[in-house]
């Protein structure tokens, strides 16, 4: 696993990589679980769906980040973003005010996401992991799902 970084990564570059590969992997992990809560407490199928779908995505991008993470030595329990994304969604997720509050949430949680993985690719030429490079656009189709969610039904 330490081999997915470079032995003479300056040690400054190394402790900023590990903080936002930490935050990362953190949010990562939240907001699956947050897709799992809101499928979960979706009354309607198709959203629940689609939520689920959000979630496996989600998880894909953990378990990118996850060996980086671990040959950095980052800690995913911390960092994150300012407001952190929890799991939590109430069960009445049914009416559109509370979806409304789930998918202000989803939102954050995928620009934190986005956030800290263009910044690791930043710091870490994409072609030492090359999934991290890929991560852009899968999180910019993750996005424009949960968009395109929103507007459906909210």
């Amino acid at each position: 696993m330490t081999d997915l970084v470079p032995a003479d990564l300056p040690s400054a570059r190394r402790a900023a990589l590990a903080e936002v590969v930490g935050e990362g992997l953190a949010t990562a992990r939240a907001l699956g679980a947050l897709y799992r809560a809101f499928a979960t407490a979706a009354a309607l199928p198709p959203l629940a769906r689609e939520l689920l779908t959000l979630a496996v995505a989600t998880a894909r991008v953990a378990e990118v980040l996850a060996p980086l993470a671990a040959a950095l030595g980052a800690d995913p329990g911390s960092g994150g973003p300012a407001e952190p994304v929890d799991g939590q969604a109430s069960g009445l997720a049914a009416s559109g005010a509370e979806r409304a509050q789930l998918f202000a949430r989803a939102f954050k949680g995928e620009r934190a996401l986005a956030r800290a993985c263009a910044e690791a690719v930043t710091l870490l030429d994409d072609a030492v992991v090359p999934a991290l490079g890929g991560l852009a656009g899968d999180l910019a189709r993750d996005m424009a799902r949960l968009r395109q969610l929103y507007l459906g039904y909210s």
